[in-house]
């Protein structure tokens, strides 16, 4: 069993779901998992395996969670560490797979993080307007599968 944190930013919306799906995937999994806003984590010692996610558009990553890899980067390179992002919506997006923002790409490498996944989603029309609240759910949950194939109780790579 590995025990994962969840950390995601910012604190409401599609992001904030998305790791509630993974952490349910994990969970059944028979895996402890915490899921905390990024802001909100002040150390991450006690896990083997962080899974942190962002709001992503080109070039930019949520303040956050640059913040949660600024702060916890030397304990992260002794840990495997998965990167999520939720990306824009519409269908010019689903599947599509965004580049790191520049600052991230570099924080990531440093770290050793594992390649990240971007969950883009279709535009929807709900209530009359546009949302762009929608994700390939079956697609994070393949997802989530395949962090848990993959996760070592820890590394020490660096």
């Amino acid at each position: 069993m590995t025990k994962f944190l969840i950390a995601y930013s910012p604190t409401t919306g599609t992001t904030r779901e998305i790791a509630g799906v993974l952490s349910d995937e994990l969970r059944a999994a028979g895996h402890e998992v915490d899921v905390e806003s990024a802001d909100q984590v002040y150390s991450v010692g006690r896990y083997n395996a962080i899974i942190l996610g962002s709001a992503a558009t080109p070039g930019h990553w949520d303040r956050d969670a640059v913040h949660f890899l600024k702060r916890h980067a030397d304990a992260l390179s002794y840990r495997r560490l998965w990167l999520y992002q939720r990306g824009p919506s519409g269908d010019a997006h689903v599947g599509r797979q965004l580049p790191l923002p520049p600052k991230v790409r570099r924080l990531a490498a440093r770290i050793g993080a594992e390649s990240p996944v971007t969950f883009g989603g279709p535009l929807e029309l709900v209530a009359g307007q546009l949302d762009g609240g929608h994700r390939d759910w079956d697609r994070v949950r393949v997802w989530a599968r395949t962090v848990e194939a993959n996760s070592t109780p820890a590394h020490a790579y660096h």
